[in-house]
């Protein structure tokens, strides 16, 4: 007996949805572990119809076609929900690639170093960053003990010690901790950490991420720092660092000394509050040369809060910083140097025992005289004394009986003339007096009144000595428009009255005898 028409087109129907099952199940179900039974029962399935289907002369009925059919059909339906799950696993999986891609790229990007240790401090993660400090790839770097195999071996214990609180701390919180990791090449490397514990989804601590920066070259350049404000500190010199606004930014010990203040009294005052007003033009002026790239010297004096002020020699350096202009002013108290000038002009310019201008002094002084009296059309007289006694003083008492006399002559002369008169110490017992006169009278007046000066008597080693002088007195312009000349007549003149005693003088050619006889 034949299969009825309408089971045999049921069959067909369920074998035919069987087998686009098993090819929709081929096509989306992966190849691999427990899902290739999901493969196998489809095809198992689609075979059993067309066995049934072939199977005519089989005792087949609508019920077991119409099983056959609901079968096929649920199991295409479960196929295609299956599709769905796959492809929303497959997105789902390729979405979290990508975030993880993306992850990974930003982590080794960022410039800080980032690594994730378990509870036992092994290393689960480590970024690129982490991976350079320690000059060694990922693969070296992953799994290792990271106490044991990377962090210096002064730091290991304390360091492992404080992870190990963190870990076993219910409540455990960030913290931040700094250490040396010892890179392949020996070096040591100086990072301060941020220390997050992590937790799983029962709050159970499960491991530390840390995020680190490298500060060995911000340390090493602290420390070159350090040592260079150190070296600036013991110098003599006083170092100052300003913008071209006058702004003080840096000052070493020197400067505050010299400045007579604390570090924090200069730095952010302006320069130019220590600069005299005098010599501000100038020090502008020296600003716009450093501007061009060049270096100045000037001398000026530093002015202390107090208002002393400490003549100093500064040398101006311009200097760059990044996309900052600064003046590097390095400046020495000059103070013993012009002392020592001074006193070098002093011994080239006047007279070691009385301290009187010398010849060199009295030439220099006597040629603005002239140029004066020539513009002013005045007359000048030159004074040449000779101190008679000083042999006879220093045989007798001694020579330095004879230099007392010597420094009471020079004291003597000196308040016998007027401020603006130049007396001078030329030779051993000589002296000259240049002074302005509006007549020959006012000559013969202050030699009578040098001779009877100098002829009172003088205390020496507790003796009194008499002595006295002999004077002569040139005229300028009269007897000369030069001092060699006037000097050559004053020195003939008082020559002339050396023989004429007592308390003479001579003026040009003549003698005269208490200005009231001339020859």
């Amino acid at each position: 007996m034949g299969v009825p028409i309408d089971v045999r087109l049921m069959l067909y129907l369920a074998a035919a949805l069987q087998v686009i099952a098993a090819g929709v199940a081929l096509l989306i179900i992966p190849v691999s572990g427990r899902r290739v039974s999901w493969i196998i029962l489809c095809l198992a399935l689609g075979l059993q119809a067309w066995r049934r289907l072939y199977a005519v002369g089989s005792n087949a009925t609508v019920v077991e076609a119409s099983t056959a059919l609901g079968v096929s059909i649920l199991l295409l339906a479960g196929v295609i929900g299956i599709r769905g799950v796959f492809v929303s696993l497959r997105r789902a999986s390729r979405q979290l690639e990508r975030e993880r891609d993306r992850s990974g790229t930003f982590l080794n990007r960022v410039g800080a170093a980032i690594v994730s240790l378990d509870v036992s401090g092994r290393v689960l993660d480590a970024n690129a960053a982490t991976c350079e400090i320690l000059g060694l790839p990922v693969e070296d770097v992953m799994g290792k003990p990271w106490f044991d195999s990377f962090v210096s071996e002064d730091a290991r214990e304390q360091v492992h010690a404080s992870f190990q609180r963190l870990v076993d701390d219910p409540d455990g919180s960030d913290e931040y901790v700094e250490y040396g990791l010892r890179s392949s090449d020996g070096e040591e490397r100086r990072v301060v950490w941020h220390r997050r514990v992590l937790r799983d989804a029962e709050g159970r601590t499960c491991g530390v991420r840390s995020a680190g920066i490298d500060l060995t070259e911000r340390v090493r350049l602290e420390q070159e720092l350090e040592f260079r404000s150190l070296l600036l500190d013991q110098t003599t010199d006083a170092v100052l660092v300003y913008r071209y606004d006058g702004t003080i930014v840096y000052a070493n010990d020197t400067a505050c000394r010299h400045r007579g203040c604390e570090l924090e009294g200069l730095t952010g005052i302006n320069m130019r509050t220590l600069i005299p007003p005098a010599d501000l033009e100038t020090f502008d002026m020296h600003l716009q040369t450093l501007r061009q790239g060049e270096p100045a010297v000037f001398e000026t004096e530093a002015v202390c809060p107090e208002g002393i002020l400490r003549p100093i020699e500064a040398h101006l350096a311009p200097v760059r910083v990044g996309a900052t202009e600064y003046v590097v002013d390095v400046s020495r108290d000059i103070t013993e140097r012009r002392a020592a000038e001074s006193t070098v002009r002093r011994l080239a310019y006047s007279d070691h025992l009385t301290g009187l201008p010398n010849r060199a002094l009295l030439t220099d002084r006597a040629a603005m005289a002239f140029a004066r009296a020539r513009r002013l059309d005045e007359q000048l007289a030159l004074v040449f004394v000779d101190f008679d006694d000083l042999k006879a003083v220093n045989d007798t008492l001694g020579h330095a009986a004879g230099d007392e006399i010597i420094k009471v002559v020079g004291e003597r002369l000196t308040a016998a003339s007027r401020a603006e008169d130049t007396v001078a110490r030329i030779g051993g017992d000589e002296f000259v007096i240049l002074a302005r006169i509006g007549a020959e009278e006012d000559a013969d007046e202050l030699a009578t009144r040098l001779i009877a000066d100098l002829s009172q008597p003088y205390e020496v080693s507790g003796r009194r000595v008499h002595a006295s002088a002999s004077v002569g007195v040139a005229i300028y312009p009269e007897q000369g428009e030069s001092l060699d000349t006037l000097m050559s007549h004053a020195d003939t003149a008082m020559y002339a009255a050396k023989g004429e005693r007592p308390r003479t003088f001579g003026i040009g050619r003549r003698i005269n005898r208490n200005r009231d006889s001339a020859g």
